[in-house]
C-alpha cells in the first residue's frame, strides 16, 4: 500500500478519484446516496480551492482504494455551519469530510492508519483544538439496513468523538430509492485534541 498526502490546492489533481470513491462507497447503507460526478465536483470544490484542506490517498499499485478528506470548518460549505450559534468561533475546528475505503480492503487496519495520519496532520496545525465529523442519522429499525451491517459509530466513540445530538445538519441529496433530492439529517460529533 502506498499512502500519499496532498494539502491545499494539490487536492484538485485527485478530485476525479475522490468523486469516484464517494459515489461507489456512499451508495451503500447508511447513506444510500445516488451520486453523480457533477454533484461531486460541486461538493468537493471547497476542498480543492482551500489552501488548508488535507487529503490522504491510499493506492494499491496504481489503483486508488481509499482516501481521507478534511478542511477547516470555517472553509466548509455553508450547510455545515448552520448548527453553530452566530457568536461561536469555528476557527479552531477542523472538519473530517470522510474516510473512504473500498470494501475488500476493510478490516486490515488501513482505515485506522489513514485516520491516524489525518489526526496527526491536524495536530501539527496548532490552531485547531477540535476535529468534527458528521454522520447520517438512520432509524435503528430501518428496513434497508443490511443484516451484517456494522456501524462505524462505535469506532468514533473509541477514537474519542462525542456525539452532540443538538448539532444537526440538513443535507439534501438523491438517494438510491428516490427520484429527486430529499433532505437527510446528519449529526455532529467532536473530538478534543
Amino acid at each position: 500500500m502506498e499512502f500519499q498526502i496532498a494539502t491545499g490546492r494539490q487536492f484538485q489533481q485527485h478530485i476525479n478519484a475522490i468523486a469516484t470513491l464517494r459515489i461507489s462507497i456512499f451508495k451503500d447503507y447508511p447513506y444510500l446516496y445516488d451520486g453523480d460526478i457533477q454533484t461531486e465536483f460541486e461538493y468537493l470544490r471547497s476542498y480543492s480551492k482551500s489552501k488548508n484542506s488535507v487529503l490522504i490517498i491510499v493506492k494499491d499499485k496504481q489503483k486508488v482504494i481509499g482516501a481521507v478528506t478534511g478542511i477547516p470548518l470555517a472553509e466548509a460549505d455553508e450547510m455545515f455551519l448552520t448548527p453553530f450559534p452566530k457568536n461561536q468561533s469555528i476557527h479552531s475546528i477542523f472538519y473530517l469530510g470522510e474516510i473512504l475505503l473500498l470494501k475488500e480492503y476493510r478490516g486490515k487496519g488501513i482505515g485506522y492508519q489513514m485516520y491516524k495520519m489525518f489526526e496527526d496532520l491536524v495536530r501539527q496545525k496548532k490552531q485547531y483544538h477540535k476535529i468534527a465529523i458528521a454522520e447520517v442519522i438512520r432509524d435503528q429499525d430501518d428496513p434497508r439496513k443490511p443484516k451484517n451491517y456494522i456501524s462505524v459509530h462505535k469506532l468514533w466513540e473509541r477514537l474519542g468523538y462525542i456525539e452532540h445530538p443538538e448539532m444537526v445538519i440538513q443535507c439534501s441529496y438523491k438517494a438510491i430509492d428516490s427520484t429527486e433530492k430529499i433532505p437527510h439529517s446528519l449529526v455532529y460529533s467532536f473530538k478534543d485534541l
